[in-house]
């Protein structure tokens, strides 16, 4: 009917007494189906006469057109609310997993500087202690200036290894 604009009311017309005989049986849905169909394709003018001709045709709430136009507008409400949801929690998702790689890579980073700033320390230590021994200095005199003695250089460059060898970097 909407596809064919000229004598469209004839048409409308004629499908009303068929509405009718299937609103008193109890088909509302294919009512409700046939009332959305001509609520949507029709020009206002035509949907006002509709309207009143379909309540003249159907007395009673069956016949009241705004019956239907609320069930279609309720409808369309709880399908809007139920696509905004799923919008709003796929919306929630992308944020969160863009928050959480966001928070990642922080967490990254500081660990990253963390493991570096303690094996820069290690390597210092060790490479201090070297020096200090490369020149001849005696291990009490070693010891009393960093608190390192021989078993505490040992266990330095072990963990020195383990560290270079957990984090893939080699020491110079």
């Amino acid at each position: 009917m909407a596809a064919c604009r000229v004598a469209r009311w004839p048409a409308m017309r004629r499908a009303l007494p068929l509405l009718a005989e299937v609103a008193r049986r109890g088909g509302r849905e294919q009512v409700r189906a046939f009332v959305l169909y001509a609520l949507a394709t029709q020009e206002e003018q035509m949907r006002r006469r509709f309207a009143r001709e379909f309540q003249r045709q159907v007395p009673g709430p069956e016949g009241d057109i705004m019956n239907y136009v609320e069930e279609i507008k309720q409808q369309g409400r709880e399908e809007g609310r139920v696509e905004g949801r799923l919008d709003g929690l796929e919306e929630g998702r992308q944020e969160g997993r863009q928050e959480g790689r966001q928070e990642g890579r922080q967490e990254g980073r500081q660990e990253g500087r963390q493991e570096g700033r303690q094996e820069g320390w290690l390597e210092g230590q060790v490479r201090t202690i070297e020096s200090l021994l490369r020149a001849g200095a005696p291990w009490p005199l070693i010891k009393s200036a960093t608190g390192v003695d021989e078993a505490g250089l040992r266990a330095l460059k072990q963990q020195l290894t383990d560290s270079t060898a957990a984090n893939g970097s080699g020491t110079e």
